[in-house]
């Protein structure tokens, strides 16, 4: 278990295949939310979209930090959590 981005995911390919790991299962992928072509070819595993923020604390955290980013935006021009000028979506 680990995030998506600390995963070798050729050696888990590898692993997978030559029977070393039985399964594996994976909700974070490089591409997000794309799985490449190679691990989804692979039978013995499973893929889900990324749910780990699924629970309702955390999903009302991040409604609060919304409405909090918001409030601090309208009354000074700032945010709590900018996203960085580099990060762009795949």
């Amino acid at each position: 278990m680990s995030r998506g981005s600390v995963v070798d995911k050729d050696a888990l390919i590898d692993a997978l295949q030559s029977g070393k790991l039985g399964w594996a299962g994976r909700d974070v992928f490089e591409a997000e939310p794309h799985a490449s072509a190679a691990l989804r070819g692979v039978p013995n595993t499973v893929l889900l979209p990324h749910a780990g923020s699924a629970t309702v604390q955390t999903r009302a955290a991040m409604g609060a930090l919304t409405v909090d980013n918001l409030l601090q935006h309208i009354q000074n021009g700032t945010v709590l959590s900018p996203i960085p000028e580099s990060a762009h979506l795949v």
